[in-house]
């Protein structure tokens, strides 16, 4: 059980890691040169929801990792067999 626990967040770290990335590797500027023709209030509030979406995403993933492994398995595959379908 000690692997699953060292194994679970080293995981947990990663996934952080990553999410931290995504959110520095979209800046605010690049938003603003993506948008130019929105105003200034509505480039912030799209970075809030870009925000809000990735913390989601995030939260959404810890909660599938905490639940059963076989669970996990069985949500992998349907990830898995959708994108195929595309």
């Amino acid at each position: 059980m000690a692997a699953a626990a060292g194994s679970y967040g080293k995981l947990d770290k990663s996934f952080k890691l990553a999410a931290r990335s995504i959110l520095t590797a979209f800046s605010r500027e690049d938003l603003n040169n993506a948008f130019p023709s929105f105003t200034d209030a509505e480039r912030e509030r799209l970075y809030q929801m870009f925000i809000y979406v990735i913390k989601s995403l995030h939260g959404n993933i810890v909660v599938q990792l905490s639940r059963p492994s076989w669970f996990l398995l069985s949500s992998m595959m349907q990830i898995f067999k959708a994108t195929l379908n595309t």
